[in-house]
């Protein structure tokens, strides 16, 4: 192992281990493969359940849930990791592009979009600071978001593709722009969209589904994984998936594969750092840092890294690390050890990773630091963002 992963895993982190990940997983769908990770039937519904961390599993059991023992339904119940960044932007263009994060570089919600020269949310396509002001969709997804590949092999083998996707992210941009060529069914609710899965199932009207569901990532940002909604909410979700879905499967010769793109951490108000615009680091940099606030892209200017490096460790050493770039990519951390040159530039010169529950967030001219009590949060490498479940039926 390089020596810059076995250094964070001596320091508590969890690195991505690539062949047992979500990433992998997207790999054997979309080469329509079976295999140890998507099961023996060539008919596959594929579910992404946001946030969905293996740690969740883990409480279903020690709280002996009803959802415990659904889940000892399944083939094969296993813990994998996520790829880093652990945030849904970046895992997504992973999965459903069926590539490393080095190839398509889409480290976070916030990247620089130098076609356009400003900082971007790239959810909504739209500029950072105000996407109101420029209005959803301002920039096209293309120049961000690869194409999908993850139904490649299925369409090659001429099986019958669907895609199950939450309707109000289909009215808009961003990253479901890699399916915009696809058979989508939109959804509004969690039941709705099982439901709506069963009469493929049981009427025969395709062969291979993706799907994603979006609310448990929610519940835990509001409320944290820790708490008793998130634990509801996904207990509830696995009833439903196993009411609803399991007792088809058998019957009609499919698979049903689970997994998640991240989970998350808790972080409490005292744990969070703010990067004003007129803080001194700043004139370090040659722009306002980008990524998540528990995975910080920055770029420094020339000859200043090593008093960046010197002022992080000076403010920040307990909470959070700050690694090489250009180190992290030779070490393989995004999946290669070099990236794609077109998307050099969004991995910086340094990445500060989050330790424990700290986060540091840049807070742009203008905007005020949001107030909050508790709240979960993903992107970086701790256990609870990294390991997730892979779930067979």
């Amino acid at each position: 192992m390089p020596a810059l992963l076995s250094e964070l895993e001596n320091d508590g982190f969890v690195v991505p281990n690539f062949e047992l990940s979500n990433l992998k997983v997207g790999q054997e769908i979309g080469s329509a493969r079976n295999g140890n990770l998507t099961g023996d039937r060539d008919k596959k519904i594929f579910l992404i359940i946001d946030g969905f961390g293996h740690n969740m599993v883990e409480k279903l059991e020690e709280r002996g849930r009803d959802a415990a023992k659904a889940l000892r339904k399944a083939e094969d119940v296993k813990r994998i990791t996520t790829v880093f960044p652990s945030t849904t932007m970046n895992v997504l263009t992973s999965i459903y592009g069926t590539m490393p994060t080095a190839d398509h570089g889409v480290v976070g919600t916030a990247i620089f979009l130098k076609e356009a020269g400003i900082m971007i949310n790239c959810i909504a396509m739209a500029a950072l600071v105000n996407p109101k002001g420029l209005g959803l969709d301002t920039y096209d997804a293309g120049l961000v978001f690869p194409k999908g590949h993850i139904l490649d092999g299925a369409k090659k083998a001429e099986r019958r593709v669907k895609v199950m996707y939450p309707e109000f992210i289909t009215k808009r941009n961003g990253q479901w722009s890699m399916f915009r060529e696809e058979n989508v069914i939109p959804y509004t609710s969690l039941t709705e969209m099982l439901v709506r899965m069963a009469k493929e199932v049981r009427d025969d009207g395709c062969d291979y589904i993706v799907a994603y569901y979006d609310v448990f990532d929610h519940i835990e940002h509001v409320y944290s994984q820790e708490s008793e909604e998130a634990l509801e909410e996904i207990d509830a979700t696995i009833m439903a998936i196993d009411r609803l879905m399991v007792p088809l499967l058998k019957k009609h010769g499919w698979n049903l594969i689970i997994t998640a793109d991240h989970g998350q951490v808790k972080t409490p108000k005292q744990g969070e750092d703010v990067l004003e615009w007129n803080d001194p680091v700043m004139d370090l940099l040659t722009m306002p840092p980008w990524g998540e606030s528990r995975a910080l892209f920055m770029q420094a200017k020339e000859g200043m890294d090593a008093k960046l490096e010197d002022m992080f460790e000076k403010r920040w050493k307990e909470h959070a690390i700050l690694i090489d770039a250009e180190e992290a990519i030779r070490s393989g951390l995004f999946g290669r050890s070099a990236v794609n040159p077109a998307v050099r530039y969004r991995f910086g010169s340094h990445i500060a990773i989050a330790k424990g529950s700290h986060s540091i967030s840049y807070l742009f001219p203008g905007l005020k630091a949001k107030v909050f009590n508790a709240m979960g949060r993903h992107g970086g490498l701790s256990k609870d963002e990294m390991e997730i479940p892979l779930i067979i039926y």
